[in-house]
């Protein structure tokens, strides 16, 4: 959960470069931000995923190692995938950048899978020991 509510945290912060994207990408551009999209993505990204892992965290409580682990950092590399294409666009077409990100991406989904599977294991035998 401290992991999720450290996302929402940085993705507040990232409220700023982002106002700045909108209202003045010129000075992002000059500060070497080629991308000034990308910051919404990475801001928008940080407070949902952030918001999603802490809610794991707090609903799921006690969740296995193997599970939270992927979760914290699949949760974190799917936001930071948006920085090197905010820096530099053709990141994008390099084959570590795309291969980086189709790792997070697999990272992310087998872990919310996974915590769903937990979750419902833990369900059904609750619901059978009242029963």
């Amino acid at each position: 959960m401290l992991s999720g509510l450290t996302q929402i945290a940085l993705g507040a912060a990232t409220g700023f470069p982002y106002a700045l994207a909108v209202t003045d990408a010129d000075r992002l551009r000059r500060a070497g931000i080629k991308a000034p999209q990308r910051i919404r993505q990475f801001h928008l990204d940080l407070i949902i995923m952030g918001s999603l892992v802490a809610m794991a965290g707090t609903a799921v409580p006690d969740m296995p190692r193997w599970v939270a682990a992927p979760l914290v950092v699949g949760g974190w590399t799917n936001a930071l995938s948006f920085v090197p294409p905010a820096l530099a666009p053709e990141a994008e077409q390099h084959p570590v950048y795309r291969s980086a990100v189709a790792a997070s991406f697999a990272t992310t989904a087998f872990a919310w899978v996974a915590l769903a599977a937990v979750t419902r294991r833990r369900l059904r035998a609750a619901s059978r020991r009242t029963a």
